[in-house]
């Protein structure tokens, strides 16, 4: 007699799953400079992840100045607004030697003078740097003369250190003092002549 009815179910798919961090590091060391970077992947099980924010907070370890490492908070959101969150140390590092940006020029000074005082200057891309300076000589070829070698050390706060050296020749240019002359004299014939020295 071809009578029906009609009858409907409605079913809601919901996802209340929150994405998962994939393969975390909750400790990862990079060098400096390249700290603004995503180091998290997250899933979902009912679509994409449409975002991976991080939020950084300074944390107190590392060598790199002023900020050593960070403590970076992932939250990971996926298209129905479940989220997760997991935290990570980013612990910067520093593997370049500083660079030198001035150092001073050989020089040749006289015997007596005072030594150079100015001091080389260097650069590091992560810290501070602090210089040292030594000193080693070698006799010349006189008494007087010296050959020194001035060595500068530069080294920031990872410990990672360069060198440069400097050449100090010191030379006598000044010429012997009388510092007394015997007095001219007049003598007869056949006296015998002074016999004082000059000093």
């Amino acid at each position: 007699c071809g009578n029906s009815s009609s009858a409907q179910q409605t079913v809601s798919v919901i996802d209340t799953v929150a994405p998962v961090f994939e393969d975390f590091q909750a400790l990862v060391s990079v060098p400096c400079g390249t700290e603004d970077s995503l180091m998290a992947v997250a899933n979902d099980a009912c679509g994409p992840v449409i975002d991976i924010t991080w939020v950084d907070a300074v944390a107190d370890t590392g060598c790199v100045l002023p900020i050593g490492a960070w403590t970076r908070t992932y939250t990971a959101t996926d298209a129905c607004g479940n989220s997760a969150s997991m935290d990570q140390l980013v612990v910067l590092t520093d593997d370049e030697s500083p660079t030198f940006s001035f150092v001073p020029a050989d020089t040749t000074i006289g015997c007596g003078a005072a030594l150079p005082s100015d001091m080389a200057a260097a650069l590091d891309m992560c810290s501070d740097v602090s210089m040292t300076s030594a000193v080693d000589s070698v006799a010349g070829n006189c008494d007087g003369a010296w050959i020194l070698t001035r060595t500068f050390t530069a080294t920031d706060a990872c410990g990672n250190s360069s060198s440069a050296q400097q050449t100090v020749t010191v030379i006598d240019q000044t010429a012997p003092e009388f510092s007394l002359v015997p007095a001219d004299t007049t003598i007869g014939c056949g006296a015998a002549l002074p016999g004082d020295m000059a000093e």
